[in-house]
């Protein structure tokens, strides 16, 4: 059923090259309960990650039913992981040697997610931007990480997701603010941190206005307070919305892609806001996503 001939596995940084597979070669029978031990470094993590096809070997081959890999294109590995394989994580739940965004886009592909995305093209090309959103699940980081690859965001997020899995561990991976919106105090400690975040020219910052993920899954009011830092450092306001992002949960386990919307709507320069409160703001922005969402996907007694 799956075999391993000759695997080689390399790593090079630099100048460097780094063997972490030299030659594995073993089958396995179907329904066989295999252990694969070893002292910590041995490769046992780099192994799995090619079994599974997380990762693609240096040489040799691996054979799947009788079929060997070598040829195999990206659609290929996505149906042997959407289809074939399972996996329980340990701890991190990243590939090390893999960057942030990679192991983001391998998160969306072994969830079958198919985004279309609608004026991207506005964009700010240069300097730091306040990004906001509406929140429908876990994955909306997930999604804004990847389409918006070049502007190094950073998110303001709740507590909890430290610890959830996959969107936790890349919070330790980039510069994410974690804000405890009970205390407000404290929640203004880290929009400080997000306005020095921007000033210093260390990322771009992106927040989910209405707080937390809301049972209905449907647009809310926002909290004013974040506008602040775009205020404070006089940097554009990109505005976006996402539909659809909850089913990619829902699919992944009946093994369905799942067709997600990311629409940015406008990017507003900061001499569109000029003299604004930042109540005034969160207002229009809310009016902008509720328009480009309709009717169906904002909360009604929002609408009445």
């Amino acid at each position: 059923m799956l075999k391993l001939t000759n695997i080689v596995k390399n790593y090079t940084t630099g100048d460097q090259t780094v063997s972490a597979l030299k030659g594995v070669s073993i089958a396995f029978r179907p329904s066989e309960f295999v252990a694969i031990l070893g002292q910590s470094g041995c490769g046992k993590t780099t192994l799995l990650n090619i079994i599974g096809g997380l990762d693609q070997y240096t040489s040799g081959d691996l054979i799947i039913r009788g079929r060997s890999t070598k040829n195999f294109k990206s659609r290929d590995w996505d149906t042997y992981r959407n289809h074939s394989v399972g996996f329980v994580f340990q701890s991190y739940n990243l590939i090390p040697h893999q960057t942030v965004l990679a192991n983001v886009e391998l998160a969306l592909t072994i969830g079958q997610a198919r985004v279309h995305t609608k004026g991207l093209e506005q964009t700010p090309k240069t300097g730091r931007f306040l990004l906001v959103c509406n929140h429908l699940s876990e994955a909306d980081p997930a999604v804004l990480l990847k389409y918006f690859r070049k502007s190094q965001l950073a998110f303001i997020t709740k507590r909890e997701n430290e610890s959830m899995f996959l969107v936790g561990p890349l919070m330790y991976k980039i510069l994410c603010q974690s804000i405890n919106r009970e205390n407000d105090k404290e929640a203004l400690k880290t929009i400080i941190n997000c306005i020095r975040l921007i000033q210093d020219d260390e990322a771009s910052v992106a927040v989910f206005p209405e707080g937390y993920i809301k049972p209905d899954r449907k647009l809310h009011h926002f909290r004013s307070g974040v506008f602040k830092i775009a205020t404070k450092t006089n940097v554009p306001i990109v505005v976006c919305t996402l539909t659809n992002t909850l089913q990619v949960f829902k699919n992944f386990y009946k093994l369905k892609p799942t067709d997600i919307d990311l629409h940015l709507i406008k990017t507003i320069q900061p001499e569109e806001y000029a003299g604004m409160t930042t109540v005034e703001i969160a207002d229009m922005i809310y009016h902008m996503m509720a328009e480009d969402l309709g009717p169906e996907r904002v909360a009604q007694e929002e609408i009445s």
